[in-house]
């Protein structure tokens, strides 16, 4: 499988947007009962951890996003969960993801979230439903890149 991305590039928002699909597009393949819909919007937060000192008092100048969130109805037996994590993990690291952490790891109830070095992370999972989630990592927004300074301290 070909790596999307190449030493010292920052997979932005719209490399993300398009391997969400592939992953989907593979699963629906392989796994015929998998009916995928969008269960939730794109959205972003505002986050201090990596940029604590432009993010302070009210200034919104780092934030992550999350592409929207995908819901099959329905589990994934665990003879096919290791499969389909197995799938998921090869098109994860095409995209610079890691190898993954289970996180869940009970009868049909199954979960590994796949990071990449600037903490985007890759969430699939299976229990009552099969869920797909991405979010980037902590980064500043186009605005402070652009500016190239802090916001000012919001007045209320």
């Amino acid at each position: 499988m070909p790596t999307h991305r190449t030493s010292g590039y920052r997979p932005g928002h719209h490399a993300l947007r398009r391997g969400l699909p592939k992953v989907r597009e593979h699963l629906a393949a392989r796994f015929p009962a998998l009916r995928w819909a969008q269960t939730d919007e794109a959205g972003r937060a505002g986050c201090s951890r990596e940029f604590a000192a432009i993010d302070v008092s009210g200034r919104a100048d780092a934030e992550t996003r999350s592409l929207p969130t995908w819901t099959a109805p329905g589990n994934l037996p665990n003879e096919e969960w290791q499969q389909a994590a197995t799938d998921v993990r090869e098109i994860a690291r095409s995209y610079g993801f890691g190898a993954g952490q289970v996180t869940v790891k009970r009868p049909n109830d199954n979960e590994i979230v796949f990071r990449d070095q600037y903490r985007a992370e890759l969430n699939f999972g299976s229990a009552v439903n099969t869920t797909l989630l991405v979010r980037t990592g902590c980064h500043l927004t186009a605005e402070a890149k652009n500016r190239g300074s802090l916001a000012p301290t919001p007045s209320y």
